[in-house]
């Protein structure tokens, strides 16, 4: 896993930290080796050739960095919290992205990712034992849709 920051911390999460690369595109890097970089980068690469308003992203031939695009302005928290964009505007908003999401088709998916996407979800220390005991019904369903390679 690499070690050495590319540049200027910008934000840390639950699970990673975002670095500067330059003013055009950052990194994000995955804490204690998890994520699939390749993989979600694959499929924000996937939504946003069909017109989702994700992120570019670039290879970076690391399981546990991700380069993507550097976007500017507030989040959708901070506007509400200034005030600059109500909670209906909001609702609005993410109901229109998931619709736009959900109307487009799926990512390709092979097997082998799915049990690994599967295994690592199960791993996560966040979920509950209900929720684990699910994902056996949501490998299933996934695979009723063809969705798989």
């Amino acid at each position: 896993m690499p070690t050495t920051p590319p540049g200027k911390l910008l934000g840390s999460g639950r699970r990673a930290d975002v670095y500067e690369i330059d003013e055009a595109w950052v990194l994000r890097r995955e804490r204690d080796g998890g994520g699939d970089a390749a993989a979600e980068g694959a499929v924000m690469a996937h939504v946003h050739a069909h017109g989702c308003p994700v992120p570019r992203v670039r290879p970076s031939g690391s399981r546990t960095d991700l380069v993507m695009e550097r976007l500017t302005g507030p989040t959708m928290l901070q506007a509400c919290l200034a005030g600059t964009l109500d909670a209906a505007e909001a609702g609005s908003i993410l109901a229109r992205l998931l619709r736009d999401l959900h109307a487009g088709p799926p990512p390709p998916l092979t097997r082998p990712a799915l049990t690994e996407a599967l295994r690592r979800r199960g791993a996560n220390a966040t979920m509950t034992q209900a929720e684990v005991e699910l994902l056996r019904a949501a490998e299933e369903l996934i695979l009723s849709q063809a969705w798989t390679g």
